[in-house]
C-alpha cells in the first residue's frame, strides 16, 4: 500500500513543530488544575466537620511593625 498524499502530491497532515518540552508542558499543567479542583472539592466535603470558631476568623499572629 502507497504513502497517502493529497491531490498536489503534498502530505496530508504536516510534520509537527512542537518541540520536547510543550507536551510535558501541557502535561504539569493538567496535573496542577486537577490537583486544584481536587482540594476544592476536599475543602468543600471537610468543612462541615470543623467548628465553626476554627473557620469564621483567621489565624492570629503578631508582626513586627515597618519603619
Amino acid at each position: 500500500m502507497s504513502e497517502m498524499r493529497s491531490y498536489y502530491g503534498r502530505p496530508v497532515l504536516k510534520e509537527p513543530v512542537w518541540k520536547q518540552e510543550i507536551p510535558w508542558y501541557l502535561f504539569t499543567g493538567g496535573l496542577g488544575g486537577a490537583s486544584a479542583v481536587l482540594s476544592a472539592v476536599a475543602r468543600v466535603a471537610t468543612s462541615g466537620s470543623r467548628g465553626a470558631a476554627s473557620t469564621s476568623a483567621p489565624p492570629r499572629t503578631r508582626s513586627a511593625p515597618c519603619f
